[in-house]
């Protein structure tokens, strides 16, 4: 078998070891994302806490971050004050998801950027 079999056959092995979600983006729905939610107030394992308080916590941050910057997600835009803290903003995001628990199959993105469109309404703080 020469090179270019070599390479074939190489290539043919590499894509059998992948399985099919390689490559594909995976959707976290509310579920999902209240469960990690749910450990920054557990420390159970020190593990189980650290990561899945950050994953809930990043998440989080990366909505708010981008829609402080003025980007309506998802047609959704939030006005947050000066000052809004992590607390706050996991504190409003619980908030709605203990509200709409029939949501809560939806995928997080949509449950966040909602939360904090209802929570950080910029209707109301324009005219405040």
């Amino acid at each position: 078998m020469g090179i270019p079999g070599l390479c074939t056959f190489a290539i043919i092995v590499l894509a059998s070891l992948t399985g099919p979600a390689a490559g594909q983006l995976v959707t976290v729905d509310g579920n999902h994302l209240m469960n990690y939610c749910d450990a920054v107030s557990s420390r159970d394992r020190v593990e189980d806490w650290a990561i899945k308080s950050g994953y809930c916590l990043g998440y989080l941050r990366a909505i708010a971050n981008l829609q402080m910057s003025g980007v309506a997600v998802g047609g959704k835009e939030a006005c947050f004050r000066s000052g809004t803290d992590m607390n706050e903003i996991l504190a409003v995001f619980k908030r709605y998801m203990k509200d709409h628990p029939e949501s809560w199959h939806h995928p997080a993105q949509n449950l966040v950027t909602e939360a904090f469109a209802l929570g950080y309404n910029c209707q109301r703080r324009t005219h405040r």
